[in-house]
């Protein structure tokens, strides 16, 4: 057996924290990248093209605009399946997540490599229970912060889904940092409770310029089931994890 701690720890927690809200997408976890991340919910099928937009205004006053797209879809049973496409404008890698099989998939498209971690069940053991009385300590009001805001926007509809919207607001003073003057930085969520996911999602930070994130074609339908299987012609390495750690049978 060979160890692999590479191995992706959001897929660990996805599969050990049953209660999570865990959400599995195309691998990338930085702000303004919501759409592409899915909780393995049951009953909200869908499928929809993700549609990602960074505009940035670069030192000569050129504006740069960078776009990528891909595809994502959920069936009734949780399954998820979500690819991207890279810098080169290819998909080179699908990542699929079946609650049901317990494994998660990875397939790198240019290799015609499957990866398929495998996440043992383990039963949930009851909470130990006490007759002790614990006094509760009054809890302290937090402390507003004049430098972030949140607040609640009016609903809207997208592709016939009704979603409601948030918009954070946050304030780097200057010299924090290495900035000469205050940056404002305003994120914005549009999110599904039918679905259980943010359908749009728009950051603008002076900085690195206005990302629009979006699902669009969204429609309401079980996928096609093969969408979550591995194709034909992949070479198959499988992965078997407890406790935090991986590893897989060497030949």
């Amino acid at each position: 057996m060979k160890s692999l701690p590479w191995v992706s720890a959001a897929i660990l927690f996805l599969f050990l924290t049953p209660t999570a809200n865990a959400q599995p997408g195309c691998g990338s976890s930085a702000p303004g990248t919501e759409v592409t991340k899915l909780r393995s919910v049951t009953g909200a099928p869908f499928s929809a093209d993700i549609a990602l937009e960074n505009s940035h205004q670069m030192n000569d006053g050129t504006q740069l605009v960078v776009k990528k797209h891909g595809r994502v879809e959920r069936d009734s049973a949780g399954r998820s399946r979500c690819e991207l496409e890279d810098a080169h404008k290819t998909i080179a890698v699908i990542e699929i997540v079946d609650p049901v099989a317990k494994v998660a998939i990875r397939l790198d498209t240019r290799k015609k490599l499957a990866t398929v971690t495998h996440i043992p069940q383990t039963p949930q053991q009851d909470a130990p229970t006490s007759t002790a009385v614990v006094e509760k300590k009054p809890e302290r009001p937090a402390t507003p912060n004049p430098r972030y805001t949140m607040e609640k926007l009016n609903s809207r509809e997208i592709d016939g889904i009704t979603v409601t919207g948030t918009r954070s607001t946050n304030i780097t003073e200057a010299g924090e940092a290495g900035n000469d003057k205050p940056i404002i930085t305003t994120m914005e969520y549009w999110y599904s409770s039918d679905l259980k996911l943010t359908l749009l999602s728009i950051r603008d930070d002076p900085r690195f310029g206005r990302s629009v994130d979006k699902l669009v074609n969204i429609q309401r339908i079980e996928p096609d089931p093969g969408v979550f299987h591995i194709p034909d012609g992949y070479t198959v390495k499988d992965l078997y994890c407890r406790a935090g750690n991986c590893s897989y049978v060497s030949e």
